[in-house]
């Protein structure tokens, strides 16, 4: 098959990104030089610029993409359970599931390295985790009675539950997008945990039955 200039550049591309997520997450990303990502894809030193200008434009692609690949994933699992009427939690942890088997480089690790990035990237990094967090909240809040709870509270939450999520998938010790099973009833198990302070036993023991019965 003959591909045109743009595609071939296209596939040079991905195979890089592919490359600096399988180094950054084995050998970390201090230890990862340009010239290696070049050997691991067969470019010479020197070729690899034409396609990034550093290896802090690469690590920044990678997490901005994941991120916003994920909180694609969400949306669409959300979508799905509001149209079936299912739980928009387990929407969520589906979400992160789904995003798990991509295979690319983690989220979990990505945010540990964001150090490494300048202002600006890491301020359109923090926006994606914010829009994330937003969508974690009202999925926690269609759940638990937590409408009150004060948003800075809410979004330290989300983020803590986030966190969680991604240690599950960074320890990379359980297959868990071959069994969700055990990663939805953790979310919810998580999820009560973090919130026990603000809610009432009833609450904690039926979150959806008891909500619906209210309405």
């Amino acid at each position: 098959m003959n591909f045109t200039n743009e595609e071939q550049a296209n596939i040079k591309l991905n195979a890089l990104k592919t490359a600096a997520a399988d180094l950054f997450s084995s050998i970390g990303y201090h230890a990862v030089s340009l010239r290696d990502l070049a050997k691991k894809i067969k470019l010479s030193p020197g070729a690899i610029y034409n396609y990034i200008d550093s290896k802090q434009e690469l690590l920044f692609t990678l997490t901005e993409e994941s991120l916003e690949q994920r909180i694609h994933l969400i949306k669409k699992e959300i979508s799905c359970s509001m149209q079936n009427g299912s739980s928009l939690l387990d929407a969520v942890t589906q979400g992160f599931i789904i995003h798990s088997s991509n295979g690319k480089l983690g989220i979990a690790l990505a945010i540990r390295e964001s150090s490494n990035l300048n202002k600006s990237q890491r301020t359109e990094i923090q926006r994606l985790l914010d829009i994330q967090n937003s969508i974690i909240v009202k999925s926690l809040t269609s759940e638990f009675d937590i409408k009150y709870l004060a948003a800075p509270l809410l979004n330290d939450i989300a983020s803590t539950l986030t966190e969680l999520l991604d240690g599950y998938f960074f320890a990379a010790k359980l297959n868990l997008n071959k069994n969700p099973t055990f990663l939805l009833a953790t979310t919810r198990a998580s999820a009560a945990s973090l919130l026990t302070p603000f809610l009432n036993p009833e609450e904690l023991a039926c979150p959806d039955a008891c909500h619906k019965a209210s309405m």
